[in-house]
């Protein structure tokens, strides 16, 4: 009987092409093609839309509610073409609402030369809205510039009232008071150091700062995720430190004190602990909404091979109690985007070999030495759809399938060992990441 498990992965997945490496650009709804009539009506040119890179708005039209009018207003990033060299390329035009008519009523050059992200959104104790653009410039930095809109009578303003330099930008309620906070992270650059920022605004719109230094080896960032350590929210950043390796920083927001603090000051969360190779990303490895840091080990049996020669084990690390502590341990495989926790019976009492022929895992109860582990207790195997029949055929029971791959499993029988597994225990212990 096959057995199958579709299971939610944590994870983004971002675009980051632009519209001009399309072969045509995507189709507008009914509601952008009026607003690019209005838009072209209004500037009596040719012009060509500019999309953002990632985030929640990757189209060249951002409709949402900028001010405190009912409407929704519009804004368009655009470039016009046969500009001259003395023209700023990029620019921003919005478009609201009247008597249901779109009419452009802002037209001005942007801050930079191309749109990363955007995020619309309020942040802190303010009512206004703050349109939140991060721009890539020439030089490659990124630059981050927040803006708010208002339409008072027939005069329409965009007005910047912050501009900073970031590598990552994100806008998450770090501190559980309801209301959202801006994290800035920026890398070492030639004129500043590599850390972190958090602001909000308060009741009179001023911004409230809190700011804390990351490891000053830092180049640039992997990713950032959120999570929880039981009691508060705690972010995780995947930091590159050199050519190939990379760490994970954790820094949560003391909400009593509105502190932002990195937990490699603490004696047993230092960062060099969650040293690896770039490809072990953080991720939420089970699916139960915390995030777990890969660290490696090695198998049982290699531990005097050279390294080239070693196979590894990885140990997901949960953040505890200021604390880093082991969830689980097993093999992951980051180019089938897999993980096999072992049961606790098997550590130290199994090790694993590489089967080339079959391309399998084989997991074999652990004797002295590899070369006299030769008790087998599982195999695991992914194939594509084509090749799926065969391999069930020879004794494999599917366990899982996910973008065009198929997870199999093939356990052996009758082994006299408390070592055995069934097929539940190793659907249960399979995890996914994508």
């Amino acid at each position: 009987m096959l057995m199958s498990i579709m299971v939610s992965l944590t994870g983004c997945n971002v675009w980051t092409g632009s519209v001009d490496t399309l072969l045509s650009p995507p189709k507008l709804s009914k509601q952008q093609q009026e607003i690019y009539q209005a838009l072209t009506n209004s500037l009596d040119t040719k012009i060509s839309l500019k999309y953002p890179k990632s985030g929640e708005y990757l189209s060249a039209f951002i409709i949402a509610n900028f001010d405190d009018e009912p409407t929704e207003e519009a804004m368009v990033f655009y470039e016009k073409t046969g500009i001259t060299a003395d023209e700023t390329s990029l620019r921003i035009n919005i478009l609201d609402q009247e008597d249901g008519v779109w009419k452009s009523v802002l037209d001005r050059s942007a801050d930079g030369s191309e749109i990363e992200t955007v995020i619309v959104s309020k942040l802190g104790e303010s009512d206004k809205i703050s349109i939140i653009v991060g721009y890539s410039m020439l030089q490659g930095e990124k630059q981050l510039d927040v803006y708010n809109y208002s339409r008072n009578d027939d005069e329409s303003t965009l007005t910047e009232n912050l501009s900073d330099t970031y590598s990552i930008m994100s806008v998450e309620d770090l501190d559980n008071d309801g209301y959202n906070e801006l994290l800035l992270i920026s890398s070492n650059t030639a004129s500043s150091y590599a850390e972190a920022k958090v602001l909000k605004l308060d009741s009179n719109e001023q911004y409230k700062l809190t700011r804390v230094a990351m490891d000053s080896s830092t180049t640039d960032y992997v990713q950032c995720l959120y999570s929880n350590d039981g009691t508060s929210k705690i972010i995780l950043i995947d930091s590159i430190i050199g050519t190939g390796t990379i760490e994970t920083e954790i820094l949560s927001l003391n909400s009593t004190e509105y502190r932002l603090e990195n937990t490699s000051s603490y004696e047993n969360v230092l960062a060099v602990s969650t040293v690896r190779p770039s490809g072990y990303t953080s991720c939420d490895i089970d699916n139960d909404g915390i995030v777990e840091i890969p660290t490696l080990t090695t198998f049982t049996g290699y531990e005097n091979l050279p390294d080239t020669e070693q196979i590894k084990m990885t140990n997901w690390l949960t953040y505890q109690n200021k604390s880093l502590v082991v969830k689980y341990c097993g093999y992951y495989s980051i180019n089938d985007a897999y993980f096999f926790a072992l049961p606790e019976r098997w550590k130290d009492n199994v090790t694993i070999k590489m089967d080339n022929n079959k391309n399998d895992v084989v997991f074999y109860e652990y004797n002295n030495s590899l070369e006299d582990s030769t008790t087998e207790l599982l195999r695991l195997t992914v194939s594509n759809e084509e090749d799926s029949e065969l391999i069930q055929n020879n004794g494999y029971q599917l366990m899982h399938v996910n973008n065009g791959s198929y997870y199999f499993a093939k356990i052996s029988k009758n082994v006299d060992s408390d070592l055995e597994i069934s097929l539940t225990e190793v659907l249960f212990n399979l995890k996914f990441c994508s």
